[in-house]
């Protein structure tokens, strides 16, 4: 009588003299002398290198020439042989009522974490492990992302009113990152008015070790100078940046000065008040003004978090009245 054969899942004869003990441990991690030749690539490896950098090529040097210090992870295979561990065997986006399901996978031990979060959320830093111990095991996972505020700040002040040919001052306060995330390339930069020649710059403190630099642009030179460099953020530093001192010519003047930073965590904010000094040129008329800006900014998620302050000056002049002449 002709039937359907159906696999039975019989267990081998091997299985069957094994303790629960051993049975466990065959589904766990064990340390095994395997040769080379039964080790493969995940077939299923969506990631590939077409031109090794520099650095890769000296690393795979050093594996030739001395090995690895750490002992190579791999899955058994079903047509026999070894799967390299470490791969990226599935990719899951999560649905509108946040939930996502991997496809079906062979038995092991499988790592899984965050790569992207919606937007206006963090990405959650832990790292989870799943353990496949047996077929037709579910496992699931909770995984909670903060919610992202972003935000910079920057106040500048300055004098009110000031007359041809004297000192000026501005006062740049409340830079910050105040963002609840690191922001990357900040920076804050003071954009001089035409009618001020910059004459020194007191760099103030902030609250988090980083090295940084400052760099300027001039009237003749699109691209920025460095004025100083490796800087401490917890130094506050005096620098000369006079016309003399930077080696200016007679028609050149310093437009704009910005401190580059870097990446810098949420938080970061400034701590002891920084000061940007120069000298008004004469010939200005009484009554007119002059405008000051300065912005600060960094970069989240491929996009510019901005903030700007302007300050206005207004000058005024002696008015030179020649009287009539008195007498005989």
């Amino acid at each position: 009588m002709a039937g359907n054969v159906k696999n039975m899942g019989l267990t081998s004869l091997d299985d069957l003299f094994k303790s629960e003990q051993e049975r466990q441990q065959d589904t766990h991690e064990r340390i095994l002398n395997i040769p080379i030749g039964e080790i493969h690539p995940y077939a299923r490896q969506p990631y590939s290198i077409e031109r090794p950098t520099p650095d890769l090529v000296r690393l795979m040097d050093s594996i030739e020439q001395v090995g690895v210090a750490e002992p190579l992870i791999v899955r058994p295979r079903t047509e026999g042989g070894y799967d390299k561990v470490g791969n990226v065997v599935d990719t899951i986006v999560s649905d509108y009522n946040g939930r996502a399901v991997s496809k079906l996978l062979p038995l092991g031990r499988y790592t899984i974490r965050e790569v992207q979060a919606p937007d206006y959320y963090s990405i959650n830093p832990t790292i989870l492990t799943a353990y496949l111990d047996y077929e037709g095991q579910i496992v699931t996972f909770e995984v909670e992302d903060n919610s992202v505020s972003t935000g910079v700040s920057i106040k500048k002040t300055g004098y009110a009113e000031v007359m041809p040919n004297q000192p000026i001052r501005y006062t740049i306060t409340g830079i910050g990152n105040t963002s609840t995330v690191p922001l990357s390339s900040f920076y804050w930069r003071d954009t001089l008015p035409g009618q001020v020649r910059l004459s020194k710059v007191v760099t103030g403190t902030y609250n988090q070790q980083l090295s940084y630099k400052i760099v300027y642009k001039t009237n003749l030179k699109d691209s920025y100078q460095t004025l100083a460099d490796s800087l401490s953020t917890t130094k506050n530093y005096v620098l000369e940046a006079s016309p003399a001192a930077l080696g200016l010519a007679s028609n050149e003047r310093v437009t704009e000065i910005m401190f580059v930073f870097g990446t810098v965590k949420g938080g970061f904010g400034q701590v002891e008040t920084a000061y940007i000094h120069g000298n008004v040129v004469g010939g200005l008329a009484n009554g007119s003004s002059m405008v000051n800006v300065a912005d600060v900014g960094g970069v989240y998620n491929g996009q510019w978090i901005q903030a700007v302050s302007r300050w206005v000056t207004k000058v005024y002049a002696k008015t030179i009245t020649t009287l009539p002449k008195t007498g005989y």
